[in-house]
């Protein structure tokens, strides 16, 4: 029995498999199903209010927040992308897109309600307000859930009949996903506004694995005024569960601030988003009207910000020049196998050449 031979190549196997896994663990964004363009005789859905259960979501993906989607239009019908948990509860729904033409459309996710940060066990599909849009080839693919008669959704509420399948179909739509960088803020557009809306309540940028269990160190942002904001934490189903001291920018221009708690936590799990609250006098914090995911918005009849309040309005398409920091912003860099493999197939060489020479060589 050769044991030195074998040992030796079980443990670079191992370390190999360790690097790839490694590898496909941080894969960073992930689309899925692979993009394709419509085979040759592709249609369209002819259902409204039609509601479709399509894609599981890869495992390397769970943590990561949906944050665009494609799809061949063969119409301008408008369509929903929608997220789903394992028992067909709709938990996401993104903004709904007119396609500006036939072809490959491509579009933000732009959560409208619940999460887009994907949970164990979580599926993706899509909502036909009117008549279908995405090219589909039937007779061909997998099984799809599927059912009619919706008049809208409800994150939340809204839930599909998981047994209700239809037959063999490939549509030609795809999801990717990505982690979200919790980062300072980036200079405003040009023509960038602020709110004007008084005690209103905004979350805005999720919270992925990346950061689970992170703590929010700080907050900045481009101020267009001087009127104060409060940093904001919420869980995954939308409620207040921690917030800081409300800052008021010394001037117009970038502000940063320390993120000092008031009340709840300052821990951040996979799921939560980061947001803020006005306290009467009017946003600071400016914002472009394109190429942003938007938010979630709530307005409030009396000045006050409190435990579990919860956001309910969707603020579709603003990019917001705020960041948000966690103490682990600054993360450790995925090792480089092709180093690691080399040193420790040098490492045995010079462990072969130290054996003692009565040593037999099969052992």
């Amino acid at each position: 029995m050769n044991f030195s031979r074998n040992w030796k190549a079980a443990a670079v196997a191992l370390l190999t498999a360790f690097c790839l896994s490694t590898g496909i663990a941080s894969a960073d964004p992930i689309s899925f199903p692979a993009p394709g363009a419509p085979a040759a005789g592709s249609t369209s859905d002819g259902c409204s209010g039609c509601l479709f259960d399509y894609e599981s979501t890869p495992a390397a993906a769970t943590g990561q927040a949906i944050v665009s989607w494609s799809f061949y239009a063969l119409n301008t019908n408008p369509v929903t992308p929608v997220i789903f948990n394992s028992t067909g509860v709709v938990v996401g729904v993104g903004t709904t897109i007119t396609p500006t033409g036939t072809g490959l459309q491509t579009n933000l996710f732009g959560r409208t309600q619940g999460t887009s940060v994907i949970a164990p066990g979580d599926t993706v599909g899509f909502f036909y307000p009117q008549r279908g849009s995405i090219a589909v080839t039937l007779g061909s693919g997998p099984q799809v859930i599927g059912e009619t008669g919706f008049g809208g959704l409800q994150a939340g509420t809204t839930k599909i009949d998981t047994s209700s399948t239809i037959g063999d179909r490939t549509y030609y739509v795809s999801f990717t996903s990505n982690q979200v960088p919790l980062t300072p803020a980036s200079a405003p557009s040009a023509g960038a506004i602020s709110d004007l809306c008084k005690y209103c309540l905004f979350e805005y940028t999720p919270v992925t694995s990346k950061y689970n269990g992170d703590s929010l160190l700080s907050w900045d942002f481009y101020a267009l005024n001087t009127n104060a904001a409060t940093p904001t934490i919420f869980n995954s189903n939308g409620q207040v569960i921690g917030y800081g001291q409300a800052d008021t920018p010394t001037s117009t221009g970038y502000q940063s601030f320390n993120y000092v708690p008031v009340w709840g936590t300052d821990a951040l799990t996979t799921g939560d988003y980061l947001g803020w609250y006005l306290p009467g006098s009017g946003g600071p914090i400016a914002f472009n009207l394109t190429g942003g995911q938007g938010a979630t918005e709530a307005a409030f009849p009396v000045p006050a910000l409190g435990p579990n309040d919860v956001t309910t309005s969707p603020v579709t398409y603003r990019n917001y020049a705020v960041g948000f920091v966690a103490s682990g912003t600054t993360s450790v860099p995925e090792p480089n196998c092709a180093p690691i493999l080399a040193l420790f197939a040098g490492g045995l060489i010079f462990f072969r050449r130290r054996l003692r020479p009565d040593t037999p060589r099969g052992y």
